[in-house]
């Protein structure tokens, strides 16, 4: 009988970490689910706390905030204020090499094909003003980060994202507004 393909203790330990961290992850991205009706993403009404969007944008980007400014969905349309910086970008600059280092070359090209990264838009299409176009682009980045950091088992970039996560069905935070420094616009129901 060839050893090759023989089972081994730490082949046992390393499946039920990997099969622990699925249903961790499962579990966290279900709510997230569940607010899909209708290929539309519809925020659950509800109070949004301060201390729970700090904390959420803290551990996903690194970035302290001192205050949020929530604003309903419908409510974005009407506004069109710049951003010192968004959370899609403070994300990416946070945890972006990080997770390429840990898929891969091959794999991080595949993992942003699956979240449609590599779609060409035209550019008439691109210079539109689409009020919802930031929520969609901190919404794909978020879970993004999420599932790759799943994919490359990266317990500790996990952790740094369950808290915005969590966030999600109920609270996009959008970005730091340029005339309040300190201040996070987030978008709820």
């Amino acid at each position: 009988m060839s050893t090759q393909h023989a089972r081994t203790p730490s082949d046992d330990a390393q499946n039920t970490a990997a099969r622990a961290m699925i249903i961790r992850v499962v579990a966290a991205i279900q709510p997230v689910v569940d607010r899909i009706a209708d290929h539309d993403y519809r925020l659950a009404p509800g109070n949004v706390e301060f201390e729970e969007v700090r904390t959420a944008v803290f551990m996903a980007t690194g970035i302290f905030i001192r205050d949020i400014d929530l604003v309903p969905q419908d409510m974005l349309s009407a506004s069109n204020e710049p951003y010192a910086r968004t959370l899609d970008r403070s994300i990416e600059t946070l945890l972006g090499f990080r997770l390429l280092t840990a898929l891969g070359s091959k794999k991080w090209s595949s993992h942003r094909r699956h979240f449609g990264y590599d779609e060409v838009v035209p550019l008439f299409e691109a210079l539109q003003h689409d009020p919802l176009k930031l929520p969609r682009e901190c919404f794909r980045s978020t879970l993004f980060h999420f599932w790759g950091a799943a994919l490359a088992r990266q317990d500790q970039l996990l952790e740094r994202l369950m808290p915005i996560v969590a966030l999600l069905p109920k609270a996009i935070p959008l970005g730091e507004r340029q005339d309040s420094p300190g201040t996070w616009r987030v978008m709820v129901a």
